[in-house]
């Protein structure tokens, strides 16, 4: 891996020296660039298909032809975002923690997470908001269930950092709890999680609603990766999971 990052930041410098000879930037404006040619090829990296991509980026494509015409395109045509990448990248030099630093780092991020990376949709965040982001946009919702006197009470969240945030747990517990129930937690109508001899279990929820034809559904299927179910076998599985809530068993959601 640190071999990777070093070949890239070779390759960042080589691209901030073609940008600087073509008139795009200045010397003193060499660190914003550096960072920003390195986060264009960190991005074209990311939308290769390959057996360990990462399945937020599955199905995204890289939609400029090249990551030094992403990064032409960034300064030329986003004058705005440039301007706040440069004033990320002083606020980022001027803190002395390295963790803190890093999170300060300006990158390259999509303004909408469902499309790919291409002209329209591109902007400048922080490391740190990047990843609040990803929180939010590419983790996979969750359902927590309680198991209280032989009925079951469901709560969504948004992902599983905002359980891990909900039940004070950390990340690799919340994980375990789809496998098995965890602890003994239950949680009172004003959302406090208190112990006791009952039950929870967390699972990933992967069902998606048709949109506007029963082949735009199968396509986001394949898409999420979700094994396709037509009409009718997902009517019959909603229907068993309704009755096994009612008999107050555990289900497991798709």
């Amino acid at each position: 891996m640190t071999k990777n990052k070093s070949a890239r930041k070779i390759q960042a410098e080589k691209l901030y020296l073609e940008l600087l000879e073509l008139g795009h930037v200045s010397e003193s404006q060499e660190e914003a660039t550096c960072i920003l040619t390195n986060s264009c090829l960190k991005r074209e990296e990311d939308t290769r298909p390959t057996p360990k991509q990462k399945p937020a980026y599955k199905g995204i494509e890289f939609r400029f032809d090249s990551p030094l015409d992403m990064a032409i395109y960034f300064i030329t045509e986003l004058p705005d975002e440039w301007e706040k990448w440069q004033e990320q990248t002083k606020v980022m030099q001027q803190i002395k923690d390295e963790k803190a630093k890093e999170d300060a780092k300006p990158t390259i991020d999509r303004i909408d997470s469902s499309k790919h990376y291409e002209r329209g949709n591109i902007r400048m965040k922080s490391q740190k908001e990047n990843r609040e982001l990803s929180d939010n946009d590419k983790k996979k919702p969750i359902a927590l269930m309680v198991a209280e006197q032989g009925t079951n009470g469901f709560q969504m969240f948004e992902s599983n950092r905002a359980l891990e945030r909900f039940l004070g747990i950390g990340y690799t517990k919340v994980k375990n709890m789809t496998k098995k129930p965890y602890s003994e937690f239950v949680v009172d109508e004003q959302g406090n999680v208190t112990t006791t001899n009952r039950t929870v279990l967390s699972m990933p929820v992967k069902t998606l609603e048709p949109t506007n034809s029963e082949e735009e559904y199968k396509a986001q299927c394949e898409a999420y990766g979700i094994t396709y179910e037509r009409p009718e076998v997902r009517a019959e599985r909603e229907k068993k999971q309704i009755a096994k809530i009612l008999e107050g068993n555990y289900i497991e959601l798709r």
